[in-house]
C-alpha cells in the first residue's frame, strides 16, 4: 500500500493518540509519560523506508 504523506501522518497521529490514551487509562502513566512512550512505539518513518506504516 502506498500512502500519501498526509495519510501517513494522520494515521501515525491517530495511532499515537490511541496508544497514549490506553497507557494513561490502563497503564497509570502521566500524560507526558504516555506521549513519550507513544512516540517511541510509533516513530516517524521516512517515505523511502520499505513497508512504511505497517503496524501489528
Amino acid at each position: 500500500m502506498t500512502w500519501s504523506e498526509d495519510e501517513y501522518v494522520r494515521n501515525l497521529r491517530d495511532a499515537r493518540r490511541d496508544y497514549a490514551w490506553l497507557m494513561r487509562r490502563y497503564g497509570g502513566r502521566t500524560w507526558q509519560e504516555a506521549d513519550a512512550e507513544a512516540r517511541e512505539a510509533y516513530p516517524y518513518e521516512s517515505s523511502d523506508r520499505p513497508f512504511r506504516g505497517i503496524e501489528f
